[in-house]
């Protein structure tokens, strides 16, 4: 019996809960790190010229583009490897 992951833990995939035999069929997404997300987020920042009052925009466009960036990387390499 698999035991219930959080999806806001690092590495998170819900392949996770699937049968051994079925996980070539399951969704399978990248979920990036705290610290991917913060140090995306200060680039951003500082990219912009270190607004005030910008943190929770920043934080959810480095989060954004991380998600597409890292699931972009994780289907080429699952169509590299069929």
């Amino acid at each position: 019996m698999n035991a219930k992951r959080n999806v806001n833990e690092p590495g998170f995939t819900p392949a996770t809960d699937a049968e051994e035999g079925s996980k070539s069929d399951a969704l399978v997404y990248v979920v990036p790190t705290f610290e991917q997300i913060a140090k995306r987020a200060y680039e951003l920042w500082l990219s912009r010229g270190c607004p005030h009052n910008f943190a929770h925009e920043n934080w959810c466009d480095a989060e954004r583009a991380l998600l597409y960036e890292l699931n972009q990387n994780q289907a080429k390499s699952d169509r590299d490897s069929s």
